[in-house]
């Protein structure tokens, strides 16, 4: 091993490094796949599985979080298709941070509740729950 090829592979291991904190990067998903295959390693497969999308346009806290008056007695009579559907959408497009608090706010009451993990004893729907590993894509 030569001088230069110490060199360029010290200079691989910083850009990994470094690319390992950034979201999205190839380095940062491997890093995840690693921490999964981890927890798989020390704790067995995973008894189950799950996606999240919570929907912006159509929930009431979003849009009152995007600064809306809402009379939740009407909201979910006026769900149809049309001028109200679109309207909504504007509005929550118009407020990105609105969206990402509703995102946030939906996930994390997803995870306290269905998880327990606010609870004294863990406890949540699924029992008390060894580990979990969540993916924002």
């Amino acid at each position: 091993e030569t001088e230069d090829e110490r060199a360029a592979s010290k200079l691989v291991q910083y850009v990994s490094y470094v690319a390992e904190h950034v979201p999205g990067s190839m380095s940062k998903i491997q890093n995840m796949c690693e921490d999964m295959f981890s927890i798989v390693n020390c704790n067995g497969l995973p008894h189950i599985f799950l996606t999240s999308n919570p929907t912006d346009t159509n929930n009431p806290i979003a849009q009152v979080l995007s600064g809306q008056d809402i009379d939740l007695d009407e909201f979910f009579h006026e769900l149809s298709p049309g001028s109200e559907n679109l309207e909504r959408s504007k509005i929550i497009s118009q407020n990105p941070i609105a969206a990402a608090q509703f995102w946030h706010k939906s996930v994390t009451n997803l995870i306290e509740i269905l998880l327990g993990t606010k609870r004294e004893n863990k406890r949540g729907v699924f029992g008390e729950i060894s580990v979990y590993y969540g993916v924002v894509e």
